[in-house]
């Protein structure tokens, strides 16, 4: 683990007991959806002849070989995949939503996995950024966290 990764958990936590202990408002209501829209809407018959006209190509094992040396040489170039980072920002936002989600709703279980979830994606983040942008993201959190208190 880097030096400066920082542990969201404990705070996360807090966050999550302090809902559980005081919910605040209704979180027992369902969300009012329009589901009119659908009622005009007709499904359209699948007709099997569509798909029957196509033509059929001889597999040319050449091209299938430049193709093959084409993946084989693009995936050796980076190592780690491209948007790893956003992937585990936006995984660790997703999960911490979820925690407050569930601890509004009373289920500290599933509170309880989804603030181990962002922990966790949150300090295998620190692998990826360096320590400024890293330490801001920690600080988006925090205000976030106390936003929700």
């Amino acid at each position: 683990m880097k030096s400066y990764a920082t542990d969201i958990k404990s705070p996360l936590l807090e966050c999550v007991n302090g809902i559980r202990d005081n919910p605040a408002g209704d979180t027992e209501s369902p969300h009012i959806l329009d589901y009119s829209i659908l009622k005009n809407m007709t499904a359209k018959p699948h007709i099997a002849e569509e798909h029957m006209n196509v033509e059929v190509h001889m597999i040319n094992k050449e091209n299938v070989g430049e193709l093959s040396r084409y993946f084989k040489e693009k995936s050796n170039v980076a190592r780690f995949p491209s948007g790893i980072e956003e992937k585990l920002q936006h995984s660790t936002w997703e999960n911490i939503h979820a925690a407050i989600r569930y601890a509004k709703q009373g289920d500290e279980r599933k509170a309880r996995i989804h603030v181990d979830i962002a922990s966790s994606a949150c300090k295998e983040l620190a692998h990826f950024m360096n320590e400024a942008v890293y330490t801001a993201f920690i600080i988006d959190i925090e205000k976030h966290l106390d936003a929700v208190k």
